[in-house]
């Protein structure tokens, strides 16, 4: 527990986060070492999104471009990590609490699908709406980031999930994180 308050995650997820966590960190004798946790932080928690977002991820999750994100994230300071490792360069967003900061901010009659609430922000046009890498077009909403392809050096898109699949080095998803997606090869 002390671990997991290290991280400050909000309310919601703390369960969920200690459910996941790699057996040796639960373990009482703490056999584990600060590296592994250290690397832990680092690799899975910042680097998976999931539990935490990026710039990109958050964006795609309110249906908005980076662009538009950045004209709002003032509203979601709430929902920013704090925890071990963050950085101000490439802060996290707890996925939960900016979804529930959403709604607060646009109320209960807006959309429940989070793309289209978002886009009822303040300060929000047309213009900071996202759009879906292969349609090109911003209704739908894209709802998933994916990778343009299997290499190392494939880049990060943003597509409706239709035209996603399971990114062949995929094993299994941790419960708490997104699976990790490339664009479908057919895309019709």
């Amino acid at each position: 527990m002390h671990f997991v308050e290290c991280l400050k995650p909000p309310k919601r997820d703390r369960e969920e986060l200690l459910r996941i966590l790699p057996e040796e960190f639960q373990d009482e004798a703490h056999s584990t070492t600060e590296h592994r946790v250290a690397r832990w932080i680092l690799n899975d928690l910042l680097a998976r999104p999931g539990f935490l977002h990026d710039r990109l991820h958050t964006a795609t999750a309110l249906g908005l471009t980076v662009t538009g994100l950045s004209k709002v994230e003032h509203l979601f300071a709430r929902a920013i990590y704090k925890g071990v490792f963050a950085t101000n360069s490439e802060p996290r967003w707890w996925a939960s609490t900016a979804r529930h900061v959403l709604y607060e901010l646009v109320g209960e009659d807006a959309s429940d699908i989070p793309q289209y609430a978002g886009r009822a922000l303040p300060g929000i046009s047309e213009m900071d709406y996202s759009q879906c890498y292969v349609s090109k077009k911003k209704d739908p909403p894209p709802d998933v980031v994916v990778y343009s392809d299997s290499s190392s050096s494939a880049s990060l898109r943003v597509v409706n999930r239709r035209y996603s699949e399971l990114h062949p080095a995929s094993v299994a998803v941790t419960p708490g994180f997104d699976a990790k997606l490339i664009l479908r090869k057919s895309r019709t």
